[in-house]
């Protein structure tokens, strides 16, 4: 073997080596920060984060902060639950829409997609619209 073939050997050895660390490192990354934006958008744990992070200075404060979480949590997921909602029929009336353009098949793997990207949402258990912002635990 040439050097020149050896070299171009421990070189494409060396980037598929840098490849599979990349994506083992990646995979926990990822599912952390996905983690933590899935914690941040259930109501509950959005206001014990928030709460975690002013640290009232006492009881008083602390009430005042739940009491405001609690009213504005509702209304926030109430928002939230229009835009799903919202998002939904616009998605509807895109498949609607774009049925008599496709092929059978075409359609087919649509359908399993979008049954799929469903079962993944239902996974995830997100807090059904309208749940308030709860209090922090212990409280």
């Amino acid at each position: 073997m040439s050097s020149n073939t050896k070299s171009i050997l421990l070189l494409v050895v060396t980037l598929l080596l840098g490849i599979v660390i990349g994506v083992l490192l990646m995979g926990p990354l990822f599912r952390s920060r996905y983690h933590e934006l899935g914690r941040m958008m259930h109501p509950e744990r959005f206001g014990h984060m928030l709460v975690e992070s002013i640290q009232p200075v006492d009881d008083d404060q602390l009430d005042r902060i739940l009491e405001l979480l609690d009213r504005r949590g509702e209304q926030l997921q109430e928002m939230i639950g229009r835009h799903r909602r919202d998002m939904a029929e616009a998605l509807d009336s895109m498949l609607e829409e774009l049925r008599p353009l496709l092929e059978d098949e075409q359609w087919e793997r649509i359908q399993r997609r979008i049954g799929h990207l469903k079962r993944l949402h239902e996974r995830g258990k997100r807090p059904p619209p309208g749940v308030p912002y709860g209090h922090p635990p212990g409280r």
